[in-house]
């Protein structure tokens, strides 16, 4: 933290918004339970980035920032983002699907910074969806007790599951709040199936109306984060939405063959799609085309032992092929 302060009070000298100007101190608070490290924006297990958004809403006032800044890795500045003002929703969607793996599987980007050992940080609500239609919102905790005023600050260890409580706004590398697909595991839309952790291929983001008439599913306690935020980069500042986690997702066709999404030969196919496949438009368009058609033939080969065997011999030059792509390019 203490590394960052000589680049945080420059920027704060020259901040939008007048009425915050303080000096960012270096003292690191943790008078909650929730110290959860961020994820930071030049992590190597950083596998992508949102590639595309539908549906945003923004709340009263908002007009800051375009759709385009939130697309691709997060520059960490604090002008490269989109304001959603309060209430104001957006979904970004993914050239290949998020999976469910070990640790967290995604990471949400905001231009949130630390000023007096505490931070200012306008807060989120995440929501996932494997068919962009059912979502289902990670349960999540705040312990802020008051009020916070427009440009007040809170300890980003009384909140967990919201983002925007790591610092993103100019600092290299900059720090996005991580999401672990496990703890929606006792939500009804996954229980139903209705939502697939193994396929999350949207994530919605919505801000919190900070004034405390919101709260956490199950959780009495309102959410309260600096509010009234009546101005043109008011609510939630959107910088970048990272996926960490793909493991358990896609090459269903090869799975099937395979019996497990653990064989090797999967995880070359997996190394393919993401280290050379979309770097592309036209490999993305066919990843894209192979996650809406490929699931229901997936399902018909796992059954049929005798097309196992077959696809593995089709598979056959196809993997080879893609080992010796990897060893040119990736």
């Amino acid at each position: 933290m203490c590394k960052r302060m000589t680049a945080q009070m420059t920027w704060l000298t020259s901040l939008l918004r007048p009425s915050v100007l303080v000096f960012a101190l270096c003292v690191s608070v943790s008078a909650g339970p929730y110290n959860e490290v961020g994820v930071e924006s030049n992590d190597t297990g950083i596998l992508g980035w949102a590639t595309g958004y539908q549906n945003l809403i923004r709340g009263p006032y908002a007009t800051y920032g375009s759709p385009q800044n939130i697309l691709g890795e997060a520059s960490c500045s604090y002008t490269d983002v989109l304001s959603l003002g309060d209430g104001g929703k957006i979904t970004l969607t993914f050239d290949v699907p998020i999976g469910n793996g070990s640790g967290p599987d995604f990471a949400v980007f905001e231009n949130s910074f630390y000023s007096g050992g505490s931070l200012f940080a306008e807060l989120a609500f995440v929501e996932v969806s494997s068919d962009g239609e059912v979502f289902a919102r990670f349960p999540c905790v705040s312990l802020t007790p008051n009020p916070v005023g427009s440009y007040g600050t809170l300890d980003p260890t009384n909140v967990h599951n919201l983002a925007g409580k790591h610092p993103g706004a100019n600092i290299t590398p900059c720090e996005g709040t991580p999401f672990d697909l496990s703890d929606l595991a006792n939500e009804d839309e996954v229980k139903n199936r209705k939502v697939l952790l193994d396929q999350i291929q949207y994530v919605r983001v919505v801000d919190v109306v900070g004034n405390g008439s919101t709260g956490c599913q199950n959780a009495p306690p309102p959410v309260y984060d600096p509010y009234p935020t009546n101005f043109s980069q008011g609510g939630f500042d959107l910088q970048a939405v990272a996926v960490l986690n793909t493991e358990n997702t896609g090459c269903f066709i090869a799975t099937a063959a395979y019996g497990s999404s653990l064989s090797g030969k999967i995880r070359l196919l997996r190394s393919f799609r993401e280290r050379i496949l979309v770097k592309s438009a036209l490999g993305q368009a066919m990843v894209k085309s192979y996650y809406r058609h490929a699931q229901p033939w997936a399902d018909w080969i796992g059954r049929h032992e005798a097309v196992r065997s077959l696809v593995r011999v089709l598979l056959a030059p196809v993997i080879g092929l893609a080992w010796i792509l990897l060893g040119l390019f990736g």
